[in-house]
């Protein structure tokens, strides 16, 4: 079992909590802190993963519809629940949600996965967090019709689907969805891809097992900084990104295979979770934060206060949201929607 990519799932939807908890810090100058643009990479660290696991996981025979049924019972039930909160919250405290968009048009693209702008401009939806579900969204579309397809070309023809996907979204910009889908961060999950078809390869396997894969891990989170320090444009920066992350994830999987497995019980819970505490951390942060800000102040300390209790606080959340409904949904509509054998 790949333990140490549910560690890196922790890793990364806990990277983008922090990076919210720290926009709401720096946008008090109070707090006196600045922002952790870094904490970005984690949604490139989730693309990279999503890739690799999707073609590495997925047999020979999976068939098209029950590929988007199963990705569909992991992914809507929690993303629709969470998505009617934001809702709710935005018409009952819109100081939580403030560029949520609560037309009809906009919420029903948000729950169909179709980017849109924001009140802001911003392409997001209500639930501002789900603009990473449209790309995902995206990719089981294409991963799936690749499967109508003999096995040993679904793996080019899917990486050539992101390219030329990631291609028309520029050339056709002036349209808010093809532009959308032509950032870069979309070719992510061909890295992953790629990754996927690499590690069993015998050659790979011999360097694997011969060379240490620990020292690319603080050798890549080096990278992330120095990436982001260097200052490069935006699509320079994305690319970059989802280059280390790749290596991030080559390192974890490859060392799972092919030497010591990663053993970290506790980050392995949190990557289970890892899912829910990307989706719902955005309804915590900001209650977390005023109730910081009126007992301690707009104070360095209560800055460090409020890291600590957002991180722990989503932590929990998301452990009983795994729990409680996350899993039992995603059991429930595979039982309901796909033959026994096939659940």
């Amino acid at each position: 079992m790949l333990n140490g990519l549910q560690v890196l799932r922790a890793f990364a939807a806990y990277a983008v909590v922090a990076f919210h908890v720290f926009e709401f810090l720096h946008a008090d100058p109070g707090f006196g802190v600045g922002r952790f643009e870094v904490g970005k990479a984690g949604v490139d660290l989730f693309f990279v993963l999503s890739g690799f696991i999707m073609v590495y996981t997925t047999a020979p025979d999976e068939s098209p519809a029950r590929f988007i049924i199963k990705r569909a019972a992991r992914i809507v039930p929690l993303y629709w629940a969470a998505t009617a909160l934001a809702i709710a919250v935005a018409f009952v405290r819109p100081w939580l949600l403030p560029n949520a968009d609560l037309s009809p048009a906009a919420i029903a693209k948000s729950f169909a996965f179709i980017p849109a702008p924001d009140l802001s401009g911003a392409l997001q939806p209500v639930l501002f967090v789900g603009w990473t579900l449209n790309f995902e969204m995206m990719f089981y579309a294409l991963f799936a019709l690749t499967l109508f397809l003999p096995a040993r070309h679904r793996t080019r023809r899917l990486i050539g689907a992101l390219i030329a996907t990631f291609l028309l979204g520029r050339i056709f910009g002036s349209d808010t969805a093809a532009a959308f889908y032509g950032q870069p961060i979309l070719l992510d999950f061909g890295i992953g891809c790629l990754i996927a078809k690499a590690l069993p390869l015998p050659q790979v396997a011999r360097v694997a097992r011969r060379v240490p894969l620990w020292p690319a891990l603080p050798a890549a989170m080096a990278g992330i900084f120095a990436i982001h320090a260097l200052a490069l444009p935006s699509d320079a920066e994305a690319f970059a990104f989802g280059l280390t992350a790749g290596v991030l994830v080559f390192a974890v999987a490859a060392q799972d295979l092919y030497r010591t497995p990663v053993r970290a019980p506790v980050l392995h819970a949190l990557g289970d979770s890892s899912y829910s505490a990307y989706l719902l951390h955005p309804f915590l942060v900001p209650v977390i934060g005023v109730v910081v800000v009126k007992l301690f102040g707009a104070t360095l300390p209560a800055a460090v206060v409020m890291l600590a209790a957002c991180l722990a606080a989503t932590a929990i959340v998301a452990t009983l949201s795994y729990r409680l409904y996350e899993r039992p949904s995603n059991r429930l509509l595979r039982r309901a929607l796909l033959p026994r054998q096939s659940a």
